[in-house]
């Protein structure tokens, strides 16, 4: 635990690393048809207003091949 931190707790930090960068904005309703993430098509935004959220490999292999 660092120091400046104080007593805080945070169990859902975990260490992360970029796999990919884009070169430019990715338009996501495109890809919104395709997503198994997704299961409601018409009320989508739905499925992404969480803090975290697993995506299945299939759908994370899908949008880097779309970028």
């Amino acid at each position: 635990m660092r120091p400046q931190m104080g007593g805080e707790v945070f169990p859902f930090r975990m260490n992360v690393r970029p796999v990919a960068a884009f070169a430019g904005p990715l338009e996501f309703k495109p890809l919104i048809g395709d997503l198994t993430l997704i299961t409601n098509k018409k009320m989508w935004s739905g499925h992404l207003r969480q803090a975290m959220r697993d995506i299945p490999g299939e759908d994370y292999r899908f949008i880097l091949r779309w970028a």
